[in-house]
């Protein structure tokens, strides 16, 4: 009830500021970053929040199948089909089993807040980050891989972000793996595995470098590589579940001694963006080619992602 009122105040707003913008925008801009924060609402009532404590902890993390959520806190826009990625909040998503967390974080007065692209979406970086600690906290079996991006980097003329971000993690600094290395399951229980998208940060494990944008990229580290399907530009949705199918064949096989993590990205967009249009194909293309297969995924990340969605990536766990 209280998003619809809000929403209805920033629709009266809309048609003040055609009389008088000047005096319309500070409640337009209020409004919608207050209908982003009501956004993100829990509705509860998922079952996953354990399903790693049935996984051997001897077993590195790129062993494991992990389902993933792409732009995991795009919850909110102010025009349809313009940023949302997601249905459900951080904590519902790991709840559900979400094991891999895309956080795209931008700085504001002196503070991380999450955005996509230029939306903000009405919360901040300890707000997410404080979900998983207490997610982490009740389910110390599990451990969240955080894929940490700087969106709007030329926006940060500080150069803020890097200290910025340091400075929370220390506040928590033993609940964060920051090796740049795969760690064995019983290595990071309990903890957040830091994935590094942004340059220069150099703690984690190192993304940052050769991730070719709309592409597919492999990252060079030292002894491990990193394997990315990310083509997010797509012809129609048939292709976006070509791309995502293909690349579960095409898993890069341990070589030269190296382990590889593959990232593969079922998620793309269409024309204006039309994401749930693609994400409604891939997601129920997925669940069909799945079906109780006992295969290696790694991390399989996905837009509007579900329970079901969930399940069928957990069960790929022989």
């Amino acid at each position: 009830m209280q998003i619809a009122f809000y929403r209805h105040l920033y629709k009266r707003a809309k048609k003040m500021a055609k009389k008088d913008f000047a005096s319309a925008f500070p409640m337009i801009a209020w409004l919608r970053a207050l209908s982003g924060h009501l956004s993100h609402k829990d509705i509860g009532g998922f079952n996953k929040n354990r399903w790693m404590a049935e996984i051997n902890g001897e077993k590195y993390i790129n062993e494991i199948s992990i389902p993933g959520s792409h732009d995991t806190c795009a919850l909110y826009e102010p025009i349809r089909q313009l940023a949302k990625c997601q249905y459900h909040t951080v904590t519902d998503q790991l709840n559900m089993g979400v094991r891999y967390i895309d956080i795209r974080a931008n700085v504001v007065k002196d503070d991380l807040v999450i955005s996509h692209g230029p939306i903000f979406q009405g919360v901040t970086f300890d707000e997410i980050i404080g979900q998983c600690y207490d997610f982490l906290k009740k389910n110390p079996s599990e451990t969240v891989i955080v894929s940490l991006k700087h969106e709007l980097v030329s926006r940060d003329k500080n150069n803020a972000f890097i200290p910025l971000f340091i400075e929370k993690l220390e506040t928590h600094r033993d609940m964060w793996y920051t090796e740049n290395r795969l760690p064995k399951l019983c290595e990071v229980r309990g903890k957040l595995i830091l994935f590094s998208r942004v340059e220069n940060l150099n703690l984690g494990i190192d993304a940052s470098k050769d991730w070719i944008h709309n592409s597919s990229s492999l990252i060079e580290n030292d002894g491990f590589r990193l394997h990315i399907q990310d083509t997010f530009k797509v012809k129609s949705v048939e292709a976006a579940w070509e791309l995502a199918k293909n690349h579960i064949h095409n898993i890069v096989n341990e070589s030269d001694g190296k382990k590889n993590l593959s990232i593969n990205f079922h998620s793309g967009i269409l024309g204006y963006p039309h994401v749930i249009k693609v994400a409604k194909h891939v997601n129920a293309e997925f669940l069909k080619f799945i079906d109780n297969k006992k295969i290696h995924l790694g991390v399989a990340v996905f837009d509007f992602i579900t329970p079901e969605i969930c399940n069928a990536v957990i069960g790929t766990n022989k």
